[in-house]
């Protein structure tokens, strides 16, 4: 059974979610067969304590790196590095150096990068050179085996 649970913040989506779980494994549901995932690490935390660690609560980001580490060492491969958002810039514009765009501002390939893909924006919304810079970057994250916050989930999909 697959279940979205949409409320503000204090309504009781982490509790209902707790005891939606609760009543499947009294019914016999296996719980290796339930799959929590929210947003927050303390919801996470809290569905494992509710369930008395019968089930895990994952965050979206957890669960993508769970499932990307463990690819990694079927194929016998070193898990990527998730960087720092300061490593991240740093990385943006070294990336902006290498295509030789010095006059393009971080703050603005950052944000192509996220429209892109967080939002799916299509490439044409963006100046090429930008477009470039962001692709470069990209480029030298795997190159460097390593994932930003966004890369989790975009390899952990996969």
């Amino acid at each position: 059974m697959t279940r979205l649970t949409l409320a503000g913040p204090g309504a009781g989506k982490t509790q209902d979610l707790c005891n939606q779980i609760n009543a499947r494994l009294q019914g016999g549901v296996n719980p290796y067969a339930v799959l929590a995932i929210t947003f927050s690490r303390k919801a996470a935390a809290v569905i494992t304590e509710r369930t008395m660690g019968r089930v895990e609560g994952h965050t979206f980001h957890g669960f993508a790196n769970w499932i990307i580490r463990l690819g990694c060492k079927i194929r016998n491969e070193d898990p990527p590095v998730i960087i720092p958002e300061g490593d991240q810039e740093d990385l943006i514009k070294a990336a902006i150096e290498q295509v030789g765009h010095s006059f393009l501002e971080m703050e603005e390939v950052k944000s192509a990068l996220t429209k892109m893909r967080v939002l799916n924006m299509p490439e044409e919304a963006f100046r090429p050179e930008v477009v470039l810079a962001a692709e470069r970057y990209l480029d030298l994250l795997d190159l460097r085996n390593e994932m930003d916050f966004t890369r989790i989930l975009e390899r952990g999909a996969k």
